[in-house]
């Protein structure tokens, strides 16, 4: 087809120039590997951060809401939805079912990881966390920060 974006073997027809999108996603993402290669610690620092923010202030939530997309993404996977074929009725499929193997690993690892989140005992972390409040209220070192503010 003249206004078809490929031609099924993941190789741009000849004359179709690649999209806006595709070089902003390239910027994008030479952007992130420079600053970690760049500012490896503060980088990392700023990411084991926002990672923290996400998973405390959402908790559980977060991690509901992961297994439903992951349990979604099964469901359609496993119903008759997932026996849509894609590309025309006469071609081929570009990989075979060997390819996608690593793809299937990697989503059972993601589900592993999800479910011992999910059974994971709060208790104990709620117990540290008792702990460093108390230590903070009594003004001793808490790990490796002081409990000492200059309010």
């Amino acid at each position: 087809m003249a206004g078809s974006p490929g031609t099924g073997n993941g190789q741009v027809e000849s004359g179709r120039q690649l999209g806006v999108v595709f070089y902003v996603t390239i910027a994008i993402s030479a952007a992130f590997v420079l600053c970690g290669v760049l500012f490896t610690e503060p980088f990392g620092a700023a990411l084991g951060a926002l990672a923290g923010r996400i998973t405390t202030g959402l908790g559980r939530m977060y991690m509901l809401i992961s297994a439903f997309f992951l349990a979604f993404a099964i469901y359609l996977a496993s119903s008759r939805y997932g026996k849509i074929r894609l590309g025309k009725p006469d071609e081929q499929p570009e990989f075979g079912r060997f390819a996608a193997t690593p793809f299937r690993v990697l989503m059972i690892a993601i589900a592993y990881s999800l479910f011992r989140a999910l059974r994971t005992d709060y208790r104990e972390e709620r117990k540290q966390m008792e702990e460093i409040m108390r230590r903070r209220e009594a003004g001793e070192p808490v790990g490796q920060f002081t409990a000492s503010r200059d309010d």
